[in-house]
C-alpha cells in the first residue's frame, strides 16, 4: 500500500478439542485416548466440568497454540524485514480477554475462569486484540461471533449443544503495533440475533453490528476492523 508492505496471516484452527464445552456440559469432541474423549461431542451425564486446569491440558493437545508459534516466529521474521503484520482467522478457541473473574458466572461458564493459551502467546509476541482494543469490557460487549443465527437454516444446523448458552468470540483480528498502523474501528457484521438452548435469541449486549441485508452465508459473524496506515 504506496510502498508499505503488509504481511497478513489468516488462519482455520482445529475444531476438535473444544474445551470451552466441558463447563458447559458437553463434550467438545475430544478425541481418544484424552480422558473426557468418552462424551464425543454429547451431553455430559453428570453435568459440567469446571477444572480449569484439565481444560488448559485437553486444549494443548490440539496444537492450536503450538501451530499458532510458528505463525509468530514467522511474523516476527516480516517484521525484520520492514512490514507490518496482522493475524486473523477462525481460532476455534476463546480469549482470556473473555472468561475471566468478571464472566466466570455468565454465558454458563459455571464459575470457570481459564487463560486461553493461544491468545495469551499472541499478545505475548506483541499483537493486539482489534476487537478487545476497541470494545474492552467483555461482561457488556462479548463479541459473540459464534454461533451466528442464520435465518435460512434449521436451528438444529446452528448449535452443537443445544441445552447451552455456548456462546464465545473464537474470530479474531490482531495486529502489531508500529507507528505506521493505527486502529480505527472493529465491529461484528451478521445477524444480531444468535443460538442460546437451542433457540433463536437477540444479542443483549452493547454491540454494534452491520447487519446483512442478504442472505447471511454461515453460522459465525464476521469482525472486520478497520486501519489506518501512515505510508510516508
Amino acid at each position: 500500500m504506496d510502498g508499505t508492505e503488509v504481511a497478513a496471516d489468516s488462519g482455520h484452527l482445529e475444531y476438535r478439542y473444544y474445551v470451552n464445552y466441558l463447563p458447559r456440559g458437553y463434550g467438545g469432541g475430544t478425541p481418544s485416548p484424552l480422558e473426557t474423549s468418552k462424551y464425543g461431542w454429547g451431553e455430559i451425564p453428570t453435568g459440567p466440568i469446571t477444572d480449569a486446569a484439565l481444560s488448559r491440558v485437553i486444549s494443548a493437545a490440539s496444537g492450536r497454540t503450538k501451530v499458532t508459534r510458528t505463525v509468530l516466529a514467522d511474523a516476527a521474521k516480516e517484521r525484520a524485514k520492514g512490514r507490518l503484520t496482522l493475524l486473523a482467522g477462525d481460532f476455534n478457541e476463546p480469549s482470556h480477554r473473555d472468561w475471566t473473574h468478571r464472566t466466570r458466572n455468565l454465558f454458563d461458564h459455571n464459575g470457570t475462569v481459564i487463560n486461553w493459551s493461544t491468545t495469551r502467546a499472541i499478545e505475548d509476541a506483541g499483537f493486539r486484540d482489534s476487537y478487545r482494543v476497541i470494545h474492552p469490557d467483555p461482561v457488556h460487549q462479548p463479541g459473540f461471533t459464534w454461533p451466528s443465527d442464520n435465518p435460512g437454516a434449521d436451528v438444529s444446523q446452528l448449535t452443537w449443544a443445544p441445552r447451552a448458552d455456548e456462546r464465545d468470540r473464537i474470530d479474531f483480528v490482531f495486529y502489531h503495533p508500529d507507528r505506521r498502523i493505527r486502529l480505527l474501528d472493529s465491529v461484528i457484521v451478521g445477524p444480531s440475533s444468535t443460538i442460546v438452548r437451542n433457540k433463536r435469541v437477540k444479542e443483549t449486549g452493547r454491540e454494534r453490528f452491520w447487519e446483512p441485508t442478504w442472505t447471511w452465508p454461515t453460522d459465525h459473524k464476521a469482525l472486520p476492523s478497520t486501519f489506518r496506515l501512515t505510508t510516508r
